[in-house]
């Protein structure tokens, strides 16, 4: 098992159980539900004063203009969904001599996946270009079964944690690692 566990990853074991859990959690998760908020308001006003507007003037808002509104909420409510979702989630990876499981949450969509030990060949890191910004690769850590099916564990921003994740539950379960297709390999150790 690695030495040293990157920040933000909480490790414990437990019996023959090794617990690794990543919040979500960042100040941009909470800049942007308040971004999100703060623009749904603007809606409300708007609609406010619409309403407000017109029953001065006598003349009454047709039905279309609310539809138009309530669409303009959607991605506003998506938006803030998905700020929420990045401030109060996490993923707990558990990994026993019965396999490993994994689940997110929170706040739906939740994620889920159980490999048996029996199945599991090996867990390796791929690297996927997000964009521009302060990260601009998401790392993927996957669960390659016999079979060559391929579970997605866990993905996050920087590469450290992911490397420490597939590494801590290789040597726990007592896989040896190898090269896999697609497997992101610079500054392996």
């Amino acid at each position: 098992m690695p030495s040293q566990t990157p920040p933000g990853l909480h490790v414990a074991l437990a019996d023959s159980t090794l617990v690794i859990r990543h919040r979500w959690f960042s100040p941009a998760g909470v800049a942007l539900a308040f971004l999100a908020a703060l623009g749904l308001l603007g809606l409300v006003g708007w609609v406010f004063y619409l309403l407000v507007d017109t029953s001065n003037a006598g003349t009454p808002v047709p039905l279309a203009a609310f539809g138009l509104l309530g669409l303009l909420w959607l991605p506003g409510l998506y938006r803030l969904y998905g700020a929420m979702r990045l401030t109060f989630n996490q993923t707990t990876v558990r990994a026993s001599p019965g396999g490993i499981e994994v689940a997110s949450g929170p706040l739906p969509p939740f994620g889920r996946a159980k490999i048996a030990r029996a199945e599991l060949w090996q867990l390796f890191v791929e690297r996927q270009p997000q964009g521009m910004g302060a990260e601009p690769y998401l790392y993927r850590v996957h669960a390659a079964t016999k079979d060559k099916h391929l579970v997605e564990v866990i993905v996050l921003p920087q590469l450290e944690k992911a490397r420490y994740i597939e590494q801590a539950v290789e040597a726990h379960l007592g896989i040896i690692d190898s090269p896999v297709q697609g497997e992101y390999r610079e500054d392996k150790t």
